[in-house]
């Protein structure tokens, strides 16, 4: 309990005494005046008020004291919630997954993309034969779409960058070409919805240098700025955002936040931090007591892996913030329930419905992906697609 709300309670014990003293208080036998009937010498209002508070506080329990704690910015949390641990433990399930995706991608190419991503912001050890493999494959691919690999979905080109970044390839020069370029005319970029510009931005915030060049043939140039301003936007009035519609949806909420976290907390960037704050306070209403997230009234592990990320871009421990755990169950239960022992997750469970995705109760490839790097970018404070760095 925080040191106003036990002022409260003193505040409210001591308007309990001093209206009983005006009152007087009533027995069956009538009237009894409790200052000037009284046989000793009665202590001041406030005194009484501070022994009341002293009592309160002495009986309430302890899950009730710890409802509406703040951290430091102010927004509320419990602080006597305990996350339960984990079976089997995180860096066990690391490492089975980084193995079962090794086993399996053993061929990457360009649609590895999230499979190197994963891989390579884990810390763990992957093979750089794997890693060179995947890299000429990728070049053979850009090269046979004469480096126009889509037309539509921009968010295409940001996800390339966010690889070839992991992998130690600058994106302003990969065979010659400046991969940011294709982000240049915010109109291309914006061509895929809220979905484009958020990862355009998660794009540029992959490496501390990168900026989006100037485009003279640009239908509206992009810029930082923009995209930043264009994600705060997007924000519904709940507090999350969405594909579409007018209510937040988890996964969405959870790539929007990433693409803010470098913002959050810094000068010149309130609005960015009021838009977070809004963020959080969403993602506390709409966990499950299982302590994941769903979308489209399905819980998925996408879902989960997308929030964790988010939250720990933005430096917050989901294992400690009392505001994520719900009876024990916090946002890595919430993954964690869809692992299966082979080494990758689930989209759905068995029973779950489709969701438009994977079938339910099978190892799912895109699920696996999200998972590996929801553990591998989400359990650092801090930590994003932005590897351990920060731009600003």
């Amino acid at each position: 309990m925080t040191d106003k709300q036990k002022d409260d309670v003193y505040y409210v014990c001591c308007l309990i005494e001093f209206i009983a003293r005006k009152t007087k208080n009533h027995r069956q036998d009538g009237m009894f005046d409790t200052v000037n009937e009284c046989r000793y010498e009665v202590p001041s209002v406030t005194s009484i008020g501070m022994l009341y508070q002293e009592l309160v506080l002495a009986i309430m329990p302890e899950e009730d004291a710890a409802q509406g704690q703040s951290d430091e910015s102010g927004v509320a949390v419990q602080t006597e919630a305990e996350a339960e641990v984990l079976s089997p433990d995180i860096d066990t399930v690391l490492s089975k997954v980084r193995s079962y995706i090794l086993s399996k991608d053993t061929k990457p190419d360009y649609s590895s993309i999230w499979n190197v991503i994963g891989l390579k912001r884990s810390g763990l050890y992957v093979p750089e034969s794997y890693i060179n493999l995947f890299y000429s494959n990728v070049i053979a691919y850009c090269e046979s779409k004469d480096w126009q690999i889509t037309r539509a979905k921009y968010s295409d080109y940001s996800k390339l960058i966010l690889a070839l970044t992991a992998i130690g390839v600058d994106a302003r020069d990969v065979m010659g070409h400046n991969l940011l370029a294709y982000l240049s005319d915010y109109e291309n970029v914006s061509r895929q919805g809220n979905n484009g510009t958020i990862w355009a931005l998660i794009a540029l915030n992959s490496n501390p240098a990168y900026e989006i060049p100037e485009d003279p043939s640009a239908v509206q140039q992009n810029s930082e700025e923009l995209l930043v301003k264009k994600v705060v936007g997007m924000q519904c009035q709940d507090g999350g955002w969405t594909m579409m519609g007018t209510t937040g949806d988890s996964d969405m909420t959870g790539m929007a936040m990433q693409a803010l976290a470098s913002y959050y907390n810094k000068d010149e960037y309130e609005d960015v931090t009021a838009a977070i704050d809004k963020g959080l306070a969403w993602i506390e209403k709409n966990q499950l007591s299982s302590g994941g997230f769903g979308t489209m009234k399905t819980e998925t592990s996408e879902s989960v892996a997308q929030i964790i990320t988010a939250l720990c871009g933005v430096g917050i421990d989901c294992g400690e913030d009392a505001r994520f755990i719900k009876n024990g169950k916090w946002p890595m239960t919430g993954l964690f329930q869809y692992y299966m022992p082979e080494g990758g997750f689930m989209h759905v469970a068995a029973d779950a419905g489709n969701n438009g995705g994977g079938a339910g109760g099978i190892i799912d490839g895109m699920a696996t992906e999200q998972g590996l790097y929801a553990r591998g970018l989400g359990f650092e404070r801090g930590s994003s697609f932005m590897g351990r760095g920060d731009r600003h």
